[in-house]
């Protein structure tokens, strides 16, 4: 892993947090502990910007939400609340 500080490749892992048990890391050249880049969100929603993208193009197009969720794999549920 790549330090986030001095860009050395000298980071080891160090240990967990959070409930979610997101992995920590430190650097052996300037001892800096960081932790993963966290995903991007959606507002609430861990959904990557192009399936959001595509979810609201076929939205437009007029494309009902349960032919959306069968096309994209994605729940219909997750689609209607992140109106």
């Amino acid at each position: 892993m790549t330090c986030i500080r001095c860009k050395h490749n000298t980071a080891y892992k160090f240990g967990t947090y959070g409930k979610r048990r997101i992995q920590r890391y430190r650097c052996n050249s300037c001892k800096t502990t960081f932790a993963d880049a966290p995903a991007k969100t959606l507002g609430t929603h861990y959904t990557d910007m192009d399936r959001a993208s595509k979810v609201l193009g076929l939205m437009l197009e007029g494309m009902s939400i349960r032919a959306i969720s069968r096309t994209l794999e994605i729940d219909k549920n997750t689609r209607l609340s992140a109106e």
